[in-house]
Protein backbone atom coordinates (compact mmCIF):
# COMPACT_ATOMS: atom_id res chain seq x y z
CA UNK A 1 0.00 0.00 0.00
CA UNK A 2 1.84 3.24 -0.53
CA UNK A 3 1.78 6.25 0.88
CA UNK A 4 -0.91 8.17 -0.97
CA UNK A 5 -3.42 5.72 -0.24
CA UNK A 6 -2.48 5.93 3.76
CA UNK A 7 -2.79 9.34 3.85
CA UNK A 8 -6.40 9.42 1.79
CA UNK A 9 -7.66 6.80 4.13
CA UNK A 10 -6.62 9.04 7.39
CA UNK A 11 -7.80 11.93 5.50
CA UNK A 12 -11.11 10.17 5.10
CA UNK A 13 -11.53 8.94 8.94
CA UNK A 14 -10.75 12.25 10.22
CA UNK A 15 -13.18 14.15 8.40
CA UNK A 16 -16.28 11.51 9.04
CA UNK A 17 -15.25 11.69 12.42
CA UNK A 18 -15.33 15.26 12.59
CA UNK A 19 -18.95 15.52 10.60
CA UNK A 20 -20.66 12.61 12.98
CA UNK A 21 -19.26 14.59 16.11
CA UNK A 22 -20.93 17.21 14.51
CA UNK A 23 -24.29 15.62 14.04
CA UNK A 24 -23.79 14.49 17.37
CA UNK A 25 -23.57 17.41 19.15
CA UNK A 26 -26.38 19.12 16.53
CA UNK A 27 -28.83 16.01 17.56
CA UNK A 28 -27.95 16.11 21.08
CA UNK A 29 -28.84 20.07 20.89
CA UNK A 30 -31.84 19.61 19.16
CA UNK A 31 -32.75 17.12 22.15
CA UNK A 32 -32.08 19.43 24.71
CA UNK A 33 -33.87 22.29 23.03
CA UNK A 34 -37.17 20.63 22.93
CA UNK A 35 -37.40 19.18 26.60
CA UNK A 36 -37.89 20.78 29.62
CA UNK A 37 -35.07 18.38 31.20
CA UNK A 38 -31.56 19.56 32.28
CA UNK A 39 -28.40 17.77 31.33
CA UNK A 40 -25.86 18.29 34.29
CA UNK A 41 -22.20 17.31 34.92
CA UNK A 42 -21.54 15.75 38.21
CA UNK A 43 -18.53 17.75 39.67
CA UNK A 44 -18.51 15.93 43.07
CA UNK A 45 -18.07 12.86 44.53
CA UNK A 46 -21.22 12.39 47.37
CA UNK A 47 -23.55 10.49 44.99
CA UNK A 48 -20.76 7.45 44.65
CA UNK A 49 -20.98 4.89 44.16
CA UNK A 50 -24.60 5.60 41.97
CA UNK A 51 -22.76 8.85 40.59
CA UNK A 52 -19.49 9.08 39.18
CA UNK A 53 -17.70 12.47 38.95
CA UNK A 54 -17.79 13.32 35.28
CA UNK A 55 -20.67 11.37 34.52
CA UNK A 56 -24.07 13.42 33.07
CA UNK A 57 -27.08 13.45 34.35
CA UNK A 58 -30.77 14.26 33.50
CA UNK A 59 -33.03 15.64 35.54
CA UNK A 60 -36.63 16.23 34.70
CA UNK A 61 -38.95 18.96 36.48
CA UNK A 62 -42.10 17.46 35.74
CA UNK A 63 -41.69 14.16 37.56
CA UNK A 64 -42.67 13.77 41.22
CA UNK A 65 -39.73 12.95 43.73
CA UNK A 66 -40.75 10.25 46.75
CA UNK A 67 -38.76 8.66 49.20
CA UNK A 68 -35.73 6.73 47.64
CA UNK A 69 -35.70 9.07 44.05
CA UNK A 70 -32.43 10.87 43.34
CA UNK A 71 -32.95 14.86 42.95
CA UNK A 72 -31.37 17.71 41.74
CA UNK A 73 -31.72 21.40 43.75
CA UNK A 74 -30.60 24.50 44.83
CA UNK A 75 -29.50 25.51 48.55
CA UNK A 76 -26.93 28.17 49.95
CA UNK A 77 -26.01 29.11 46.18
CA UNK A 78 -25.09 25.46 45.41
CA UNK A 79 -26.74 22.85 42.98
CA UNK A 80 -26.97 19.46 45.05
CA UNK A 81 -27.83 15.75 43.50
CA UNK A 82 -28.73 13.31 46.54
CA UNK A 83 -31.10 11.17 47.34
CA UNK A 84 -34.56 11.67 48.70
CA UNK A 85 -34.39 9.99 52.49
CA UNK A 86 -37.80 11.86 53.70
CA UNK A 87 -40.80 13.60 52.30
CA UNK A 88 -43.99 15.00 53.77
CA UNK A 89 -46.35 17.90 53.30
CA UNK A 90 -46.43 20.98 55.11
CA UNK A 91 -48.60 23.68 54.94
CA UNK A 92 -47.39 27.17 55.61
CA UNK A 93 -49.05 30.43 57.72
CA UNK A 94 -51.35 31.19 54.34
CA UNK A 95 -53.08 27.99 54.44
CA UNK A 96 -50.75 26.86 51.17
CA UNK A 97 -49.46 23.12 51.09
CA UNK A 98 -45.97 22.37 50.07
CA UNK A 99 -44.14 19.36 50.18
CA UNK A 100 -40.94 19.36 52.23
CA UNK A 101 -37.68 16.93 51.48
CA UNK A 102 -34.43 15.60 53.63
CA UNK A 103 -31.93 14.45 51.27
CA UNK A 104 -28.08 12.60 51.70
CA UNK A 105 -25.39 11.75 49.38
CA UNK A 106 -25.18 8.07 48.96
CA UNK A 107 -21.35 8.69 50.03
CA UNK A 108 -22.26 10.37 52.68
CA UNK A 109 -22.61 8.97 56.75
CA UNK A 110 -25.73 11.35 57.63
CA UNK A 111 -28.94 12.73 56.27
CA UNK A 112 -27.89 16.64 54.60
CA UNK A 113 -28.58 19.64 57.52
CA UNK A 114 -30.76 21.22 55.44
CA UNK A 115 -35.23 20.82 55.10
CA UNK A 116 -35.97 21.12 51.31
CA UNK A 117 -39.32 23.14 49.81
CA UNK A 118 -40.53 21.96 46.37
CA UNK A 119 -39.44 25.57 44.84
CA UNK A 120 -35.96 24.51 45.75
CA UNK A 121 -36.12 21.36 43.32
CA UNK A 122 -34.84 21.46 39.73
CA UNK A 123 -36.37 17.85 39.22
CA UNK A 124 -35.96 14.26 39.42
CA UNK A 125 -32.94 12.35 38.21
CA UNK A 126 -34.20 10.16 35.23
CA UNK A 127 -32.05 8.34 32.10
CA UNK A 128 -29.85 10.54 29.96
CA UNK A 129 -30.44 10.05 26.28
CA UNK A 130 -27.17 8.25 24.68
CA UNK A 131 -26.68 11.01 22.33
CA UNK A 132 -26.44 13.72 24.86
CA UNK A 133 -23.86 11.39 26.66
CA UNK A 134 -22.26 10.69 23.00
CA UNK A 135 -21.87 14.58 21.98
CA UNK A 136 -19.91 15.95 25.22
CA UNK A 137 -16.54 14.84 24.39
CA UNK A 138 -17.34 17.16 21.29
CA UNK A 139 -19.49 19.69 23.11
CA UNK A 140 -16.76 20.25 25.70
CA UNK A 141 -14.57 20.19 23.39
CA UNK A 142 -14.94 22.11 20.29
CA UNK A 143 -11.25 22.05 19.16
CA UNK A 144 -11.05 18.30 18.75
CA UNK A 145 -13.90 18.65 16.05
CA UNK A 146 -11.28 21.19 14.33
CA UNK A 147 -8.23 18.82 15.11
CA UNK A 148 -10.12 15.82 13.11
CA UNK A 149 -11.22 18.35 10.24
CA UNK A 150 -7.27 19.82 9.91
CA UNK A 151 -6.26 16.64 7.22
CA UNK A 152 -9.09 17.02 5.43
CA UNK A 153 -8.23 21.05 4.61
CA UNK A 154 -4.63 19.94 4.40
CA UNK A 155 -5.44 17.85 1.93
CA UNK A 156 -7.76 20.45 -0.16
CA UNK A 157 -4.86 22.89 0.37
CA UNK A 158 -2.46 20.33 -1.21
CA UNK A 159 -4.65 19.87 -3.79
CA UNK A 160 -4.58 23.30 -4.70
CA UNK A 161 -1.10 23.79 -5.00
CA UNK A 162 -0.99 20.81 -6.97
CA UNK A 163 -3.36 22.46 -9.02
CA UNK A 164 -1.73 25.71 -9.15
CA UNK A 165 1.54 24.81 -9.87
CA UNK A 166 0.89 22.46 -12.78
CA UNK A 167 -0.96 25.91 -13.94
CA UNK A 168 2.41 27.64 -13.97
CA UNK A 169 3.68 24.86 -15.70
CA UNK A 170 1.60 24.51 -18.30
CA UNK A 171 1.88 27.87 -18.85
CA UNK A 172 5.47 28.18 -19.03
CA UNK A 173 5.48 25.66 -21.41
CA UNK A 174 7.21 22.52 -19.27
CA UNK A 175 5.46 18.90 -19.86
CA UNK A 176 2.80 18.04 -17.76
CA UNK A 177 2.52 14.71 -17.64
CA UNK A 178 -0.52 14.93 -15.31
CA UNK A 179 -2.61 17.08 -17.60
CA UNK A 180 -1.31 16.35 -21.45
CA UNK A 181 -4.30 18.23 -22.85
CA UNK A 182 -2.99 21.59 -21.37
CA UNK A 183 -0.06 20.89 -22.73
CA UNK A 184 -1.31 20.66 -26.19
CA UNK A 185 -3.51 23.77 -25.78
CA UNK A 186 -0.16 25.44 -24.70
CA UNK A 187 1.54 24.45 -27.84
CA UNK A 188 -1.30 25.76 -30.13
CA UNK A 189 -0.94 28.97 -28.35
CA UNK A 190 2.72 29.62 -29.11
CA UNK A 191 2.50 28.65 -32.69
CA UNK A 192 3.23 31.48 -35.20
Amino acid sequence: MNIRRIISAFVAASASAAVLGSLVVAGATAEAARSEKMHLHIVGGSMEPTIHIGDIITVDPNQVAEVGDIITFEVDDHTVTHRVTKRWLSTDPHGVVHAMFKTKGDANATEDAWTLTEGQIYGKLVSTPAIIIAAEPFANHPLLIALLLLPLLASILMAEFRNIRNEVHALRGHKNPECPERESKHLELVRP
